[in-house]
């Protein structure tokens, strides 16, 4: 069953790539959950099947998506943090460890990420 569903990751995989866009202009969001860009996405789906395979081809196109810069946060369109954790965890480069230290740094406190006064970290009001 996993052999399938790898196949079946790949198959979208492949079609992703060739077939750039954003799920929020073929499906309706509702204003709610509309996709702004699809770089992490095409580097995260690169990145984990990458891990799986080991398919050196995954890994270069996830490197053609990365991107370094401080994440404004983890959610269900933006997963740039996970991308600068995986890279780092599946190559072992020290240059992919400043994104993530660039990313906490803005999230722990003293960083641009306010906090309420019982200490959690509070990005915005929907």
């Amino acid at each position: 069953y996993a052999d399938t569903l790898l196949d079946h990751a790949k198959t979208l995989w492949d079609f992703g790539i060739k077939n750039q866009g954003k799920y929020s202009q073929s499906v309706p969001a509702g204003g709610f959950y509309e996709s702004y860009n699809v770089t992490d996405e095409n580097c995260w789906g690169s990145l984990w099947l990458y891990k799986v395979t080991g398919e050196q081809k995954y890994l270069d196109e996830a490197k053609k998506w990365y991107d370094p810069a401080p994440d404004w946060g983890m959610s269900w369109d933006d997963v740039i943090i996970g991308n600068q954790i995986l890279m780092y965890n599946l190559t072992g480069d020290a240059q992919y460890l400043p994104p993530i230290e660039g990313t906490f740094k803005e999230w722990l406190p003293g960083g641009s990420v306010p906090y309420t006064p019982k200490g959690l970290a509070f990005r915005l009001q929907w």
